[in-house]
């Protein structure tokens, strides 16, 4: 098996939903983080991988930056068939079930689930679970808080996948999750980094 790096860089793009900002009885804007949805879209990092004869493109690296008062654009789910289906199998299973399409910037916070939409990479159902659990859900509870609202509240995700030269167990990717605030006088704060470990490994036919 040869893995070949390709290392591409998007432009930023931002989508956007406004909405009329909600008053309470006495007329005054209630600044909360749900006047209207936006992701701002960073740098992003792809591989190419060949496995069995397939190859795809896998989304290696991602960050988002959420605005003040805004709520993060809704993204896409996954459809269809994995590009990697037969060929990359979940270990964790006593059947054959294909390695997940694991979102690099989840559906909440604006990712798309798109085979060809450069926002996934292959994993194990355990490691979506544990991706969940210790860093996507952090962030959701960042943007929940309203002492955080007048923040930028940012997300950066990268993956890295070492792949041996034959068939058989390969490992899981680990992902690294970096998870920040900026408020609106440009004052950084240090991110909170996350590593999110592997509980299974794969099966290459």
């Amino acid at each position: 098996m040869a893995v070949i790096k390709v290392h591409k860089q998007r432009q930023s793009r931002t989508l956007t939903h406004h909405k009329v900002p909600s008053k309470n009885k006495l007329g005054i804007f209630q600044h909360v983080r749900n006047q209207g949805r936006e992701t701002r879209f960073g740098k992003s990092e792809f591989k190419t991988y060949h496995f069995g004869g397939v190859s795809w493109n896998a989304c290696t690296y991602r960050e988002i930056t959420i605005p003040p008062y805004k709520k993060p654009y809704w993204g896409t789910g996954t459809s269809g068939n994995a590009p990697w289906a037969g060929v990359l199998l979940d270990n964790g299973y006593s059947f054959d079930r294909n390695a997940t399409r694991l979102h690099v910037i989840n559906s909440n916070f604006g990712g798309r689930g798109g085979n060809n939409e450069g926002n996934l990479h292959p994993g194990s159902q355990s490691l979506n679970k544990n991706h969940l659990i210790h860093a996507e859900n952090k962030f959701k509870r960042l943007l929940d808080k309203p002492q955080y609202s007048g923040c930028y509240l940012k997300y950066n995700c990268k993956f890295t996948w070492d792949l041996p030269h034959s068939i058989g167990f390969v490992p899981d990717p680990t992902i690294n999750v970096g998870i920040g605030k900026e408020d609106v006088a440009n004052h950084k704060y240090k991110y909170i980094k996350i590593k999110v470990v592997h509980s299974f490994k794969l099966w290459a036919a």
